[in-house]
């Protein structure tokens, strides 16, 4: 039986046909998956993923070309934002690697990493969300990413950045924020 008679069935039918229909769909997609992805956990998750996404969706739906190719399409989607947050958490942390190795190469002098930190401790009591936004693109976050995290616009993110990192340059020139 194809996936789409497995689904008209489901639809159409009690709680039998609903566990034989999420059964199948399971075995599809670690099928295709165990293939693209090569972690199983990762694929698992996904997996759950989309199964809770058809759950929720697919009596309600009234599909145009056919059950199978919009799962298919809900599976491709979930994977390459997978791998598109992969790829964003891998740069992140090969970012951070490269400061730490250029670290070692040429640390500041003790005193400039104390008053860092100290005007760094001041703007967190000054503003959190001035800090915080700093920080995390400190860490290696991107706009859009601050975007999505925080709910802001773009915009927004620039502007906070520049406040922020304007009010920590004059607390490393004086010693005071304001």
């Amino acid at each position: 039986m194809d996936l789409n008679e497995l689904y008209r069935f489901a639809r159409d039918g009690g709680k039998s046909e609903e566990k034989e229909f999420f059964s199948a769909l399971s075995e599809i997609f670690r099928i295709l998956l165990f293939h693209k992805v090569q972690d199983r956990q990762d694929a698992e998750e996904i997996i759950q993923d989309v199964l809770a996404v058809v759950a929720q969706k697919y009596r309600d739906i009234e599909f145009t070309v056919s059950f199978s190719s919009w799962v298919h399409a809900v599976l491709k989607n979930r994977v390459m934002n997978y791998y598109r947050f992969r790829k964003t958490e891998s740069s992140r942390f090969d970012r951070s690697e490269n400061a730490r190795n250029a670290e070692g190469s040429h640390r500041p002098n003790p005193e400039l990493e104390r008053r860092i930190v100290e005007c760094f401790r001041k703007l967190h009591e000054f503003n959190k969300n001035h800090a915080r936004i700093l920080n995390l693109r400190y860490q290696g976050y991107g706009i859009k990413e601050l975007c999505k995290k925080l709910n802001m616009s773009a915009n927004g993110i620039y502007i906070v950045l520049s406040r922020a990192r304007a009010v920590l340059k004059k607390c490393l020139d004086d010693g005071e924020i304001s």
